[in-house]
């Protein structure tokens, strides 16, 4: 799979980071929610960055 330059931006920064709520990932990549979440969920259809706890208190980590 080959990733876009905004996926490896927010592949890297979880990286980094280890883990981090969406609100801080949108902040970070100053991405507006639908866009955040549209980069998310194709990292985790790749298995890139899964995600952990509950629907309100979710984290997404690196793989």
């Amino acid at each position: 799979m080959t990733l876009r330059p905004r996926q490896e931006q927010l592949l890297q920064l979880l990286k980094d980071r280890r883990s981090m709520p969406p609100k801080e990932i949108r902040e970070s990549v100053r991405g507006s929610k639908h866009g955040t979440m549209d980069l998310l969920n194709a990292l985790l259809e790749a298995g890139l960055g899964p995600r952990s706890g509950t629907q309100k208190a979710g984290r997404y980590t690196s793989a």
